[in-house]
């Protein structure tokens, strides 16, 4: 899971000629708010460069108000380049401010952003914490598609938006994705107006953008008050460089545990810029929900969200859109990328434990569970364990819905508090407990095998069973699972002769095999398990659980 950091599509930076270091002061207007006693700070990638320890550290740089006139202020020295960065309440990342989206980056980004250079601007101005501009000034966003990218310089607009006016290498444009450039500025009311350069320099302007939307030559704008996102335009035109294709999103709600009668369905992400996402329907009421919206050429990302906070748990989707291509998309499977699989199992109760013998806890701090299924999810919603008194902790998540989770053990004093450590484990590789997370550590994953209470049981930060003194766990740890490598047989050799449920998944949790035998030993054949990682795992009649890695070559 990805720690609660507003952390960052990467951008695409401008390749800017270097001019050395160059003084760059952050302000930000307080007035309309209750100062933290831990001050007002800045966090982003400028920080390393400017001299701190690291980037996006929310407790380092620090703003003061030396004037007392609410406007706190600090300058640093770094070199030109490309920014993002957001202003802090505070000294942690609970207390940032939340940013306007004519503010943010743009496609999925929600950081403000600056492009330094020796001639543009050197301050942010002092712009209203959590607001998009200065006290008495607006914010406006403008936004080309360069289909064929910019100059070695980098993409710019110039006009008598900006200050210096109609300078041509003043003002950067920066990539917020699939080619197209942007940049936020804040101005007072008035008409402008302006053009786009691939360059930084006249001669690389547009130099016939139709009459339908130019005067003289120029793009125009009137700014009256309120806050503008301008339309994505083609480069010499009026409109976008290319159709968009009508793309269905569909997603099988049929094994999510949420009240739909009362919560909508969102798609969420760069194709609709995140933001509040956009509803989706069931009109049939069949359980899967559908949208269909138009989205330009490009690459995509998307996920789905249940009213305002119920995130799906796993990464984002990937979507390739080609100009005269319309897609309907195949049904997932609510957190899934898979189709929905047919066994479904009924609520239940899920005992969570962890041994946290090899870690030292001081006074006051607790073993937590965060995961998909907390409320909130992740760390707003962590339930605080229980003391067992040998070193494990354990909690009960009450009818445990969904089919499956996706989880972490943390150790501290509160979420996110002064003392707070998350399990970064390499689930997926080190020990087939858990799945990838993209750029960030992996998380661990339940899958639900029966209608009746289950218990999971692992070491902190490894994927090794953790049940102390239980015989019968003992004696399903000791299960052998050869060979492994596998290829066209499996054998499964138990410690004792019993009653086993045996399930085999893929990596993303979908069900390739299930068995309840009575045996010592199962041998599988002809499984038609294709090159990869699996999960074997297997209950026996007390219910205890054991989830074993093979790999299929």
């Amino acid at each position: 899971m990805m720690k609660k950091i507003y952390l960052l599509l990467p951008l695409v930076m401008l390749a800017t000629i270097a001019f050395g270091q160059i003084d760059y002061t952050f302000e930000v207007d307080m007035n309309g708010e209750t100062v933290s006693a831990n001050g007002v700070h800045v966090a982003g990638n400028f920080q390393a460069a400017s001299g701190q320890a690291g980037d996006w550290d929310p407790a380092t740089s620090e703003l003061l108000d030396g004037d007392t006139d609410g406007i706190y202020t600090l300058t640093v020295n770094i070199p030109a380049g490309g920014y993002e960065y957001k202003f802090i309440n505070g000294n942690d990342w609970p207390d940032a401010e939340g940013i306007p989206e004519v503010s943010q980056v743009g496609f999925g980004n929600g950081n403000r952003y600056f492009q330094l250079t020796a001639v543009s601007d050197s301050t942010t101005g002092a712009i209203v914490f959590g607001g998009s501009a200065p006290t008495g000034m607006t914010a406006i966003k403008l936004q080309v598609d360069l289909p064929d990218g910019p100059d070695a310089e980098g993409a710019h607009v110039a006009g008598s938006i900006f200050d210096p006016a109609w300078a041509p290498s003043a003002t950067a444009l920066y990539n917020i994705g699939n080619n197209v450039y942007a940049v936020s500025y804040h101005v007072i009311d008035g008409d402008y107006s302006y053009k786009f350069l691939t360059g930084n320099d006249w001669g690389s302007d547009e130099q016939s953008i139709p009459a339908d939307c130019s005067t003289d030559g120029n793009r125009t704008v009137t700014i009256a008050g309120n806050d503008t996102i301008t339309d994505v335009v083609c480069f010499n035109a009026c409109g976008p460089c290319s159709s968009p294709s009508s793309i269905t999103f569909k997603v099988d709600m049929s094994l999510a545990c949420f009240d739909l009668s009362s919560d909508t369905v969102n798609l969420m992400g760069t194709v609709t810029n995140w933001g509040d996402g956009a509803a989706m329907n069931d009109d049939d009421a069949d359980g899967v929900w559908e949208l269909t919206i138009d989205v330009q050429p490009g690459d995509w990302e998307y996920k789905f969200r249940v009213g305002a906070g119920g995130w799906e748990g796993i990464g984002n989707r990937p979507l390739t859109v080609v100009e005269g291509e319309n897609q309907d998309l195949e049904v997932d499977c609510w957190n899934s990328s898979d189709p929905c699989s047919a066994a479904a199992f009924s609520p239940a109760d899920v005992t969570f434990t962890v041994n946290l013998n090899d870690s030292t806890l001081e006074d006051g701090e607790s073993a937590w569970l965060m995961g998909d299924f907390t409320a909130p999810a992740w760390q707003d919603g962590a339930i605080q364990m229980t003391d067992n008194g040998d070193g494990t902790w354990s909690a009960t998540v009450a009818d445990f819905c969904p089919q499956d989770g996706r989880y972490k053990f943390a150790y501290g004093t509160t979420p996110n508090g002064d003392v707070w450590v998350e399990e970064n484990a390499e689930f997926a590789q080190e020990g087939g407990c858990g799945e990838d997370n993209g750029s960030f550590p992996d998380n661990r994953v339940i899958v639900r095998n029966t209608n009746d209470a289950m218990t999971v049981c692992f070491t902190f930060n490894t994927c090794d069973d953790c049940a102390v003194g239980i015989a019968e766990m003992e004696s399903l740890n000791r299960v052998e699972i050869y060979p492994n490598p596998a290829s066209d047989v499996i054998n499964i050799e138990f410690d004792q002769y019993g009653q086993y449920n045996v399930r085999i998944m893929d990596i993303s949790g979908k069900l390739i095999y299930s068995d309840v035998v009575n045996t010592d030993r199962l041998r599988i054949e002809d499984n038609n398990m294709i090159s990869g990682v699996y999960f074997v795992q297997i209950a026996d009649e007390f219910n205890n659980v054991v989830t074993k890695k093979l790999v299929v070559k």
